[in-house]
């Protein structure tokens, strides 16, 4: 025993003997007077003067910093600077008057009818920023659309049905996806610069295509199972082919129902959802553009899936207890809104790209390449000007970051004439 004590004090003494090695590791911490430059974005070109739309300001800091490569030579490169190891107070923002201002900028002062903005970190001054202030619209009036949803529900007797993982889809997923369509039309989440209202209520049919009470409001289930499939595995295509049978009795009245088909299968899945494929114009009367072929008003169109349907994979029906149940992107298509990203293919890219004929979104490449933009929040345009991503058509599958929380005032625009000049879309009720 008294060995074993000897032992333990031997070692208690050797090991207090020992000092650990420490290095202490703290990130380089620039000074303002190293910063050499600045790239600075008012976020948007244009800014609604409501006193709730804002600029997000994007603000970035370089500085030379000296390098060695593997053969010891010295060299010198241009490196990003983290804009929260700056003393506090070092970003300064401020508009033609002199004014400081903060990350954002709100008005209801039209002014002149424009802003100027231009940032600095100590000596170094960005470019000015010139951004053009609009008036906000006058309210449209009030329309109500019915929703129904039409779900495809696997049946519990086909083979590939597995009762520990198939979730049903819930009332409650229905009426979190109404919920988050109205705020997004109405301008209710967010302050995008240009957001704007449709001034449109979706709600959850009440009464069935019989005029019939529904015991679950805006609920239509169809079950499915293997003998759908045309092939040997089941695709939208079988699920398309199902709506339109029997000259589309499945699809209720397009006149009175906003028709929402839920195809299972994941987010990236295609369901075929159409931009308008007709608009009601009079004779020597404009069209609106990429609203489908002018016809004479009263025309009557075939009631199938793509003249009538809006539809959403069912992964974005299941998108977790705390998140948005987000279905606006695939709505606003149906409503002849397009998409404001487009992925990069083989060049050269000739402006102006892909027109989705409105002037007051950002259009950018979707890509992996330069600024990794598929998995920035942070875009950059094709302008080369960086914005944050706001906008509900900027990402229609969930895949990349965005808020999705608006649409602009000429997005708005293009869905209030769809919904009264579009067949298959002008399903809006005055009460």
């Amino acid at each position: 025993m008294k060995k074993i004590l000897l032992y333990i004090t031997v070692l208690a003494v050797v090991f207090s003997a020992c000092e650990e090695d420490t290095f202490d590791y703290q990130p380089y911490t620039p000074s303002v007077s190293e910063i050499d430059s600045l790239y600075f974005s008012t976020g948007a070109k244009t800014l609604v003067a409501d006193g709730k739309a804002a600029l997000k300001f994007v603000v970035e800091a370089y500085r030379t910093a000296q390098f060695t490569n593997a053969d010891g030579q010295q060299f010198d490169s241009i490196v990003q600077v983290n804009l929260r190891h700056l003393p506090e107070g070092a970003i300064k923002i401020t508009d033609e008057a002199d004014n400081t201002l903060g990350q954002e900028f709100s008005t209801t002062d039209l002014g002149t009818g424009t802003k100027e903005f231009k940032a600095s970190i100590g000596d170094v001054v960005s470019e000015i920023k010139s951004v053009t202030l609009r008036q906000a619209p006058p309210a449209y009036e009030k329309l109500y659309v019915d929703v129904i949803f039409h779900v495809f529900e696997l049946k519990s007797s086909d083979p590939s049905y597995d009762p520990l993982t198939h979730r049903e889809i819930e009332q409650s997923h229905l009426e979190r996806a109404v919920e988050d369509l109205n705020m997004v039309f109405n301008n209710q989440l967010g302050n995008g610069p240009n957001a704007g209202s449709t001034n449109i209520e979706f709600r959850l049919a009440a009464k069935d295509n019989f005029n019939r009470v529904m015991s679950r409001p805006g609920y239509k289930r169809r079950d499915y199972d293997q003998s759908i499939a045309a092939r040997s595995s089941i695709s939208t295509t079988d699920f398309i082919a199902v709506m339109d049978a029997n000259n589309g009795r499945n699809i209720w009245t397009p006149t009175k129902f906003l028709n929402i088909v839920v195809i299972p299968g994941g987010s990236a899945n295609s369901v075929r959802t159409s931009t308008p494929r007709n608009q009601f114009v009079t004779s020597g009367d404009p069209s609106l553009p990429g609203m489908g072929t002018p016809v004479a008003p009263g025309s009557s169109i075939t009631k199938n899936y793509r003249n009538t349907c809006a539809a959403v994979p069912r992964a974005l029906m299941f998108p977790g207890e705390d998140a948005r149940l987000i279905v606006s992107g695939y709505v606003g298509k149906f409503y002849g809104l397009f998409g404001t990203r487009f992925t990069n293919g083989i060049p050269p890219f000739v402006p102006p790209y892909r027109n989705d004929y409105c002037t007051d979104t950002q259009n950018f490449f979707l890509d992996a390449g330069e600024g990794n933009q598929s998995n920035l929040l942070l875009k950059t345009d094709v302008n080369g000007d960086k914005f944050f991503s706001e906008n509900l058509m900027d990402d229609l599958g969930l895949n990349f970051p965005s808020f999705r929380n608006h649409v602009t005032i000429d997005q708005a625009e293009r869905v209030r004439y769809a919904i009264e000049n579009c067949p298959g879309r002008n399903n809006g009720l005055t009460e």
